[in-house]
């Protein structure tokens, strides 16, 4: 083996440059990164479907339906999409984006994966939960502004009504918080996500200052966790999310 090897060095994989942003994709041995304006947007490992950051708690959530319909509002560079396209019986997604740059660099960034269940359609997720009949299992809602901020229209309580009506009797929402949120806009997310559903926060000690809220209809605390540990246990060192399932607790309006 040589030193090639052993400190193998981070390549470009793609650029994309338009007014105010750029997007760059880089290798390094198996982990390819995607930043925007130098920040980490997305991360995946060809040798592993785990990240060990904040990614990787939403994959549980594949299992609480078989053959499961879901929709993720916000790409990123497609983590959450490479992993769940990874998990047994590669659940597809419908995944809602606006920014038509990021669309491009995430089917690169995705590279190697049948992307025929890679579905993003170029929409604001406010307007695709109020389309009727949607019958989805799982959302998940990992949008974020050039501010750091998810989108005010995630927030109010038209979304979270129009979430709760877009899911089937025992869905679920699922929030990316990341730990900036941290004070009162925080208190009042979840204050409206209180108002149609029943809140919890992931334990993800140890790995992300992110937060993870999962937001269930109809579906008790014990079931939710009964399916999601049962199917992620399917995959090898899986430990960590079954505790985080295990040790999820309900939150009010602080956290």
């Amino acid at each position: 083996m040589g030193f090639g090897d052993l400190f193998p060095l981070e390549r470009e994989v793609f650029s994309l440059k338009s007014e105010g942003k750029l997007i760059l994709i880089t290798q390094k041995g198996s982990i390819r990164t995607l930043k925007c304006n130098g920040f980490i947007y997305s991360r995946v490992d060809k040798n592993s479907v785990y990240t060990h950051e904040y990614w990787d708690f939403f994959m549980p959530l594949a299992f609480v339906a078989h053959d499961p319909k879901i929709a993720m509002i916000g790409l990123g560079g497609g983590t959450i999409a490479f992993q769940f396209l990874s998990l047994p019986g590669k659940p597809a997604m419908d995944i809602l984006e606006t920014d038509k740059e990021m669309a491009e660099a995430c089917r690169i960034f995705v590279g190697g994966r049948k992307d025929g269940s890679l579905n993003i359609i170029m929409e604001d997720g406010s307007t695709y939960v109020k389309k009727q009949d949607l019958s989805l299992d799982l959302i998940i809602l990992d949008a974020y502004g050039p501010d750091g901020k998810i989108p005010e229209q995630f927030c109010t309580t038209a979304f979270v009504s129009d979430a709760y009506a877009a899911l089937k009797e025992q869905g679920v929402l699922a929030v990316n918080c990341i730990g900036s949120m941290l004070g009162p806009a925080l208190d009042s997310l979840i204050q409206n996500l209180s108002g149609k559903f029943e809140v919890y926060r992931v334990d993800t000690s140890g790995y992300t200052a992110n937060i993870i809220l999962v937001c269930t209809k109809n579906i008790s605390r014990e079931d939710l966790i009964s399916k999601s540990a049962e199917g992620i246990r399917t995959l090898k060192g899986s430990e960590f999310l079954v505790h985080a399932y295990s040790n999820m607790k309900r939150v009010f309006i602080s956290v």
